[in-house]
């Protein structure tokens, strides 16, 4: 595709036509996202891992998708399907030799066990927000070290997911998802917000996770609900 604008309702019509004379239905979005992964090993370099994510593919979709991309060689693919899709992904496992990944929609212990019990995950990506918090997580970790499962924990905020990178081994939790595009806007009112540099974030020396509010940027101050 050459246009990053939004297609109008004749563009999409003529794509999905495309698509359809296909033997493949939806070809076209198909070859975009295979032409997407070349890019990126290509100007990725040699030491980025390279996770894909595109939740919620159909089973024929997914194997096509991974048999074209499996030579460019990705870290792992994240979700192809729901969380609940766990037969999908023991399909797509046996089929394909990238690493599979999920966690972010697992939102406990309980949620996670299917997928390493019957060895359908290389990553697991659990949220410390979404899924209990650092207790929970941490007891995940526990879970997954013994299936020689690692653990990268989802970057919906940092805060959490870099205590808990720390307290592990470098074995079992290498590093932490930092979204480059979205974890800034978050931390905007936090004073010395946590920022990588030469891929590497320091952990903070202040009590907790260590945020304080920047009083500077913040315009107006209300009390939304409050616990008696």
């Amino acid at each position: 595709m050459g246009s990053a604008r939004p297609l109008d309702g004749r563009s999409r019509l003529a794509v999905a036509r495309r698509g359809r004379s296909h033997a493949y239905p939806g070809l076209c979005q198909h070859s975009w996202h295979v032409s997407f992964r070349r890019r990126s090993r290509a100007h990725g370099g040699g030491t980025a891992r390279r996770g894909l994510h595109r939740p919620e593919w159909d089973l024929p979709y997914a194997r096509a998708w991974c048999a074209r991309v499996e030579h460019l060689r990705p870290d792992w693919l994240e979700e192809p399907f729901p969380a609940a899709a766990v037969p999908s992904f023991a399909q797509l496992c046996s089929s394909t030799t990238i690493p599979l990944a999920a966690g972010e929609h697992l939102y406990d212990r309980y949620d996670l066990l299917p997928f390493l019990q019957k060895g359908l995950l290389s990553v697991v990506q659990v949220d410390p927000e979404w899924c209990g918090g650092v207790t929970e997580v941490v007891r995940m970790c526990a879970m997954a070290e013994p299936f020689g499962v690692q653990v990268f924990p989802h970057g919906h905020g940092i805060h959490a997911a870099l205590h808990i990178v720390a307290s592990q081994s470098p074995q079992l939790c290498p590093s932490v998802e930092y979204l480059y595009r979205f974890t800034p806007e978050k931390h905007y009112f936090e004073v010395e917000a946590l920022v990588p540099k030469g891929g590497v974030i320091p952990l903070p020396t202040r009590p907790g996770f260590g945020i304080d509010i920047d009083e500077d940027r913040v315009e107006t101050d209300k009390e939304v609900f409050a616990f008696s």
